[in-house]
């Protein structure tokens, strides 16, 4: 493990090219962290207003669950077998993040005709199988750059420029809903993740290396790498209350997109009597904001992350308490509140049960870690296609029985779940 010392020493070793790469992976990761957001903003107030059945929605706005179950180990060996005159990551960002950048503004006209179903859902699903081809090569790229001398800055950068896109861009979208400029806003995001995608694909020369034709020993010694390291389907040997745990945390994880704003629309419009989709909206602004001070706390104050891991799931079970108290006190400034407040006290359980996520790519790649193998259990295709279940039957409570009752189910869910909290907190102090 490297000194402080010998990390200063590392730093005034960066070449050039060293940091070339650093500044324009930078900016490859603001603009995928500045462009999902805008995507979820549409697609929430598309949910949010229209007809078509929420778990249909849900099933194709949530397809990246069944990409990563099905199809993440087969990409990452294909990028592996890749090899061309321009590298082996440059093609596939190139052409998928070009089609992602096109594919945004595609959805966006089919979402305000609401006609063509079929197309809706089949574009989406395309632009998030895109979108995850995209930010797989992105960060397989920053793998293939790292060096002696750029580790440590290069490990910074997903992190740190996700987070200034994100919150960029959640700050921006905002106006998705309050003005008429929505296809201006739209465009913009578009155009500043294509250059992004430029950047990438022409600014970083890929090594002489990756532009050989492979042989067949490399091959087989890709391939038997792979076998190797290939996930199971089975579940291993854990207790029901591990798999619970971690079931519920990335339940939590995916449907706080669309559950916060459901919930937030029909206690505001209770209230007002108008439509309210952009205060829903800014529920998931404040949620964001909240897990991104906490993440920073968390990321460079170790003091405070040794507290926070103290006191456990004790602070899960506040926020939700917190949460659960807008059943009975629906007023905007309390909502927005507690919603942020949820966001900074989950954030770290989740990080601890899910791996370290990244507000940018959080949709996309929830189970990128900088240490994969601690991530084992949770990336399982088992657990992800549970949590895709979840979600359909989630989408499809709310055509069923309609907003409010569901609301009320989600403040059960929550009490249940501060209940769980609790007793997983006493069952660890009782151990001690």
């Amino acid at each position: 493990m490297a000194t402080k010392g010998s990390e200063r020493y590392n730093l005034r070793k960066l070449r050039t090219e060293d940091i070339k790469d650093i500044v324009v992976l930078s900016f490859g990761f603001f603009g995928i962290g500045f462009f999902i957001p805008t995507y979820i903003y549409i697609m929430l107030n598309f949910l949010l207003k229209s007809s078509i059945p929420k778990s249909i929605l849900l099933g194709s706005f949530y397809s990246e669950l069944i990409l990563i179950a099905f199809f993440k180990e087969k990409i990452l060996f294909l990028f592996e077998m890749t090899r061309t005159a321009i590298g082996r990551r440059t093609p596939y960002i190139l052409v998928f993040g070009t089609m992602s950048a096109f594919l945004l503004s595609t959805i966006y006209n089919l979402l305000t005709v609401d006609k063509n179903l079929f197309s809706l859902v089949f574009v989406v699903i395309t632009f998030n199988f895109s979108l995850f081809i995209y930010a797989l090569s992105l960060l397989g790229m920053l793998e293939d750059k790292k060096n002696y001398f750029n580790r440590m800055l290069l490990n910074l950068q997903p992190t740190l420029w996700s987070i200034i896109g994100a919150v960029w861009s959640y700050g921006y979208s905002v106006r998705l809903l309050t003005t008429d400029s929505n296809r201006e806003i739209v465009s913009h995001a578009s155009l500043l993740f294509f250059f992004s995608v430029f950047a990438v694909a022409f600014l970083i020369v890929e090594d002489k290396k990756y532009k050989v034709e492979l042989s067949v020993s490399e091959k087989a010694e890709i391939y038997d790498k792979f076998q190797a390291k290939k996930i199971s389907w089975k579940v291993l040997n854990t207790s029901s209350q591990q798999i619970l745990k971690y079931g519920l945390a990335k339940v939590l994880l995916y449907q706080i997109e669309f559950l916060l704003p459901l919930h937030a629309w029909y206690l505001l419009n209770i209230r007002k009597g108008i439509p309210t989709e952009f205060d829903s909206a800014k529920t998931l602004y404040f949620f964001v904001l909240g897990y991104v001070l906490n993440t920073v706390l968390v990321t460079f104050f170790k003091n405070y992350s040794k507290k926070l891991d103290l006191l456990g799931p004790v602070s899960t079970a506040f926020a939700l308490f917190i949460y659960a108290t807008t059943f009975i006190l629906p007023t905007t400034g309390w909502l927005f509140t507690s919603v942020f407040l949820v966001g900074f006290l989950i954030c770290h359980q989740i990080q601890k049960r899910l791996g370290f996520t990244l507000p940018g790519i959080v949709r996309f790649l929830s189970e990128y870690n900088s240490n994969n193998e601690t991530n084992r259990f949770e990336s399982r295709p088992v657990n992800l296609l549970g949590v895709y279940i979840s979600v359909i039957l989630a989408g499809s409570l709310i055509d069923v029985i309609g907003i409010q009752s569901s609301s009320y189910i989600l403040g059960l869910l929550i009490a249940g779940l501060v209940v769980i909290e609790l007793l997983t907190s006493h069952a660890k102090i009782k151990n001690k």
